[in-house]
């Protein structure tokens, strides 16, 4: 298979320098685009807040400080990379958005064995929700 744009998807709570650099080496072996997205989870119904001014600083405080560890993350990578998100809401919906958006013909996401995550995996979802390819790497 040939894909033209890989997509990561990353949870910048955890490390995930395993799903980043398999992502990386697949992209460079393809000449693929290489994209990354991360939900912010702890602001899902943001919209619903624009009418406290406070609350739209702190959510657009944690928005910069989670889009500057993305770049962090993503400048330490020997390979460019064409888009940089941070989003809000659900991660599942925000992430096959992204994939629809950005054109991705492949998306990449980590997933965690165990006992709680068998019941809340976002992993699972998408398996059902992806509208592409999906590689999920265990960490």
């Amino acid at each position: 298979m040939s894909y033209k744009h890989v997509l990561v998807a990353i949870d910048l709570s955890q490390p995930s320098d395993l799903v980043i650099s398999r992502a990386v080496s697949m992209a460079k072996n393809l000449d693929a685009k290489l994209s990354f997205i991360s939900v912010d989870i702890v602001h899902q119904d943001a919209e619903l807040l624009d009418y406290d001014p406070e609350e739209v600083r702190n959510i657009e405080r944690d928005h910069d400080k989670l889009m500057g560890q993305l770049e962090e993350i993503t400048s330490l990578i020997d390979y460019p990379v064409t888009d940089r998100l941070v989003v809000m809401g659900n991660v599942e919906e925000q992430v096959v958005e992204a994939v629809k958006e950005l054109n991705a013909d492949l998306l990449v996401s980590g997933h965690h064995h165990g006992f709680w995550n068998r019941w809340w995996s976002s992993a699972h979802k998408l398996v059902n929700m992806a509208p592409v390819d999906l590689l999920l790497i265990h960490i």
